[in-house]
């Protein structure tokens, strides 16, 4: 429900959202920007000093002439931080200074053109990475997105630009996800189960529900409704480089998922419910740590599911393959889609179909013999 005078709303993942008119294009048609906070009182403060700065700001507008990408794309990432999550700050921040700036910082905005970002495209394909190698389609795809957000806020403040660099775009190929295969499942789970402790058991919540690395990680032992048989997922962690930190130091921080999807109540299938009903723990603070001020990070438990692997004669994969797996089990037994989206916490099921199920060589063969059944001549 909004609250009267203010376009201040509470979201159902339970942040507070303020919208405002940042911008209008040249039809008048406003353009918003967002604020997210935790309470409604932090989120009216920051909305009102972004309403002051707007108002103010006119007197101090950068000039649609000689206006150099370095500053100007300083001032575009000061202005957007209040509506960013931290983690999306500091990731917008690192790609603007480690690869947009020593290619574009000594340009005016309105001198960039599209020959320019495409060359600029094939050199961090070949040579992008600190050893010369070429990066991934992916990252070049996040530097494009970085470079276009300060573009539109360029045409914000009425600077001519080349509208032709919006429409670069890396082209990605999809990767092969890689999953357990089940024999591998099933000699993983037998040495989580053997070797229960509580790192351990985390590594099975993971395989039997999906959830990602620092959800568990954020977990914590009242999320688990032993009545209900559900886990509660509404937050995660992860590891970041500090706002204000000039020596790169890093800091935890244990937020709201990226999305409101991302919130959901997982159901606890009745062999993981006797598991974790029977473990010899308190069942206080954090899941993985049993504290309320001790965490495990993410790095930690990942550092130990690989540890597993090597002792169980498995190939080393990453983390996220258990969550590969999952999706790749519920689909194997014909779980509805719908209903593994949500779990999985996906905003649509084209994301999870797409994204993160893979059916394997015997599902399609199962498949092709019903066809086989169904057409051949009787």
């Amino acid at each position: 429900m909004a609250r009267k005078g203010l376009n201040i709303y509470k979201r159902k993942d339970g942040r507070w959202e303020a919208r405002y008119i940042k911008s209008r294009n040249t039809q008048g048609k406003p353009r918003y920007g967002y604020l997210y906070a935790t309470s409604y009182h932090e989120v009216r403060n920051n909305l009102q000093r972004v309403i002051q700065a707007m108002n103010t700001y006119d007197a101090e507008k950068v000039p649609a002439t000689n206006c150099k990408f370095m500053g100007f794309s300083a001032i575009w990432l000061e202005n957007s931080s209040t509506s960013l999550k931290e983690s999306t700050y500091i990731r917008y921040r690192t790609l603007l200074n480690c690869y947009l700036m020593p290619s574009f910082q000594q340009l005016e905005i309105s001198e960039i053109t599209s020959e320019q970002v495409c060359t600029f495209c094939k050199e961090l394909e070949k040579h992008g990475k600190k050893d010369g190698t070429g990066l991934s389609p992916k990252t070049i795809s996040d530097i494009l997105s970085v470079l276009r957000r300060i573009l539109h806020y360029a045409q914000d403040q009425n600077i001519s630009i080349d509208v032709t660099a919006f429409n670069i775009r890396v082209k990605q190929t999809p990767k092969v996800m890689e999953i357990l295969s089940l024999s591998e499942q099933t000699t993983l789970q037998e040495y989580l189960v053997n070797q229960l402790d509580s790192l351990n058991l985390g590594i099975l919540i993971c395989l039997y529900t999906g959830i990602r690395v620092g959800e568990l990680c954020a977990l914590t032992w009242e999320k688990i409704s032993f009545s209900d048989k559900t886990i509660c997922i509404c937050q995660t962690m992860q590891r970041i480089q500090k706002r204000t930190s000039e020596n790169k130091k890093t800091h935890i921080i244990i937020a709201a998922p990226k999305s409101s999807s991302a919130n959901r109540v997982i159901p606890i299938p009745n062999t993981l419910l006797k598991i974790l009903s029977q473990y010899p723990m308190e069942k206080t603070g954090y899941f993985l740590s049993g504290s309320l001020s001790e965490v495990v990070e993410p790095r930690r438990i990942q550092y130990r599911f690989h540890k597993i692997l090597k002792k169980c004669g498995i190939d080393r994969k990453n983390f996220h393959v258990l969550r590969h797996t999952f999706a790749t089990r519920c689909v194997e037994a014909n779980i509805d889609i719908k209903t593994l989206s949500e779990i999985l916490g996906h905003s649509s099921v084209s994301i999870t179909m797409n994204r993160y199920v893979h059916p394997s060589l015997s599902l399609k063969r199962n498949s092709m013999e019903k066809l086989a059944d169904f057409i051949a001549v009787k």
